[in-house]
């Protein structure tokens, strides 16, 4: 082949992956008619983008971190919208706390940090399709107890993990005397909530429900008199 041949060859070739990568950035799901001068579906065009601007997802307060950065679809998942822009985690993320927009259809994506962070509760596995969030607000009283947060499908599947609680292991949340969490589900799912504080442990089980949130109050009955904060729900 001759290098003018092989020059053609590569510029079709081009021709045809290019359209390939730029359908799988071509991210936005549906978009919210909140805003239909804005409701675009990529932040380039909204009024916020361009005057810089925080944005508020699930309560959190975030304002621009860094320039725009080009990442695949398959490093991102959907967690929500914000006016019309659907907004992503990167894959595996525990918390939210940086949160992508996506600027145009190119793959480029605007990083948006706060000050806290919202844990996210998921099995290694990117939402299932028809997901929406629900959140559960529980109560760790006293302070300082670690917190797990599991399936029940996973924890039926396996049984020792109660008696291996574990922090930075399979379901741990984190250090608490109040947590907030996000679960993901297309439908209703049970949960096991456990608790582990000075050696002892308590467990619960609390229901997930998409679009709505579940209350609990996580104390045995006799650290009941615990002060726990009412926090306001997504």
């Amino acid at each position: 082949m001759t290098k003018t041949g092989a020059i053609l060859l590569s510029c079709a070739l081009l021709a045809i992956v290019a359209p390939r990568v730029a359908a799988q950035c071509d991210m936005p799901r549906a978009v919210s008619a909140r805003d239909s001068s804005e409701a675009t579906g990529y932040a380039a065009g909204t009024a916020w983008f361009k005057n810089n601007e925080p944005i508020t997802v699930y309560g959190l307060r975030l304002v621009k971190y860094g320039l725009p950065r080009k990442l695949h679809a398959s490093q991102l998942w959907w967690i929500g919208e914000f006016r019309g822009v659907p907004v992503y985690v990167e894959a595996g993320a525990r918390l939210i706390y940086v949160i992508y927009a996506p600027v145009n259809p190119g793959c480029e994506f605007q990083p948006y940090m706060g000050q806290l962070a919202l844990p996210l509760v998921h099995t290694d596995s990117a939402p299932a399709p028809g997901s929406r969030p629900a959140e559960l607000l529980i109560s760790g009283c006293p302070k300082g107890a670690h917190l797990y947060i599991l399936p029940a499908a996973q924890v039926a599947a396996d049984t020792a993990w109660r008696s291996r609680l574990v922090p930075g292991g399979p379901g741990y949340i984190g250090i608490a005397w109040f947590y907030r969490a996000l679960v993901f589900t297309p439908t209703p799912q049970p949960y096991e909530v456990a608790l582990a504080w000075r050696g002892r442990r308590w467990r619960f089980r609390i229901d997930a429900v998409p679009g709505r949130t579940t209350r609990v109050d996580a104390r045995p009955p006799d650290l009941r008199k615990c002060e726990v904060p009412d926090y306001p729900v997504m």
